[in-house]
């Protein structure tokens, strides 16, 4: 009997569960009630999982309990050990509407709208459209080969690209001043341990890891993905354009 594996990415705290980073848990707890059935927590893959035989086939329906950004690991475990095949599609930076949390970078746009964004660093991003994305993983599962990876990109900018792309949109002055990385990581422990213990309920873009990834230029090619998998992502400028409408309509609500 074929095996098919479903996952619904979420995060399990009780504070995520009404936020749009939950819409993986929501698709599937919906699913189980369509279909009478239940969750059962698994500690060998830290998910909770339920299973529908279909005609020939065995789902697999997976709510990864690890967290968003650490999905991947018992994702993995599980095909591994159920010997699967898979095709698995790396996104780079995604950026656009609906960054509710925000994302680290949704965050950079939302420092800039703020005037928080005093200095930049010399490093680099690969930034594409979060519903370029979306279409790249329909692409890889109408032309992907199993057994392969692909990059979902979009266009390499430098840090500074980046930011005058968005000051030129807002309207806003260029951001000048250059730092050097290495100066930062003291001021970026001090800055984790006051967020850590005082300022508990927000977050901060200053972090040791966010400032040593900036020691290197995060650059990718897609190019794989788009003469196999015919991805075509648009123009970063409109994906610029678009999440900062998003971030200026979504600061008046």
């Amino acid at each position: 009997m074929a095996i098919k594996l479903i996952v619904g990415l979420g995060n399990p705290e009780q504070k995520y569960l009404p936020t749009w980073h939950n819409v993986g848990f929501w698709v599937l707890d919906s699913l189980a009630q369509e279909l009478s059935k239940k969750f059962t927590l698994s500690k060998k893959y830290e998910s909770e999982l339920f299973e529908y035989e279909y005609e020939t086939k065995l789902f697999h329906m997976m709510k990864p309990l690890s967290y968003i950004n650490n999905s991947g690991k018992p994702i993995k475990k599980f095909i591994k050990n159920k010997k699967m095949k898979g095709i698995i599609v790396n996104p780079s930076t995604p950026i656009g509407p609906g960054d509710i949390k925000p994302t680290p970078t949704g965050k950079i746009i939302l420092d800039v709208l703020s005037n928080k964004m005093p200095a930049y660093v010399d490093t680099g991003l690969n930034l594409v459209h979060v519903e370029d994305v979306a279409e790249g993983h329909f692409q890889a599962l109408k032309y992907g080969k199993v057994g392969e990876r692909y990059i979902l990109g979009g266009e390499n900018l430098s840090f500074k690209e980046f930011l005058d792309q968005i000051t030129d949109l807002l309207g806003k002055s260029k951001v000048k001043i250059k730092i050097n990385p290495k100066y930062l990581i003291p001021l970026a422990y001090i800055n984790e341990f006051f967020y850590k213990f005082i300022f508990t309920k927000k977050n901060t873009s200053l972090t040791v890891d966010s400032v040593k990834m900036s020691q290197k230029k995060m650059f990718f090619s897609s190019e794989k993905a788009k003469k196999k998998l015919r991805y075509r992502p648009r123009s970063i400028k409109n994906a610029i354009k678009d999440a900062v409408n998003w971030f200026e309509n979504f600061e008046r609500l």
